[in-house]
């Protein structure tokens, strides 16, 4: 699969949406996961988090789903930029609340997958 790296955010955001939809039509659930948080990836580097949010937030869903747990730590990082981006570290909301058993439980794992 071509990606078109170097491309504005915008033209990458275009450009996913048709990958994206074969992936769901195909119920490529490992491509699907990869196209979301490359999308969550896009809108966080237009300054547009509560999409990044949405978007890492489906694919962290999908990855726990099937199990891939560099998908799952990848949506985890793409969320905590994502929400670093908003400025909610520093005014703790509901929402950022939520997300801290997410990043205790990256911690854990990936102390898991070292040792």
């Amino acid at each position: 699969m071509y990606w078109p790296s170097g491309r504005p955010p915008v033209e990458r955001i275009k450009w996913l949406q048709a990958p994206l939809a074969a992936a769901r039509r195909s119920k490529d659930r490992h491509t699907e996961t990869s196209l979301l948080g490359h999308a969550g990836t896009a809108y966080c580097h237009m300054g547009e988090t509560q999409h990044a949010i949405k978007y890492h937030m489906q694919a962290l869903t999908l990855a726990r789903e099937i199990g891939e747990r560099k998908k799952e730590e990848d949506a985890l990082r793409g969320l905590g930029l994502a929400y670093a981006g908003k400025d909610n570290f520093r005014t703790p909301s509901s929402t950022t609340k939520n997300s801290w058993p997410w990043h205790a439980n990256s911690l854990t794992g990936a102390a898991r997958w070292n040792a």
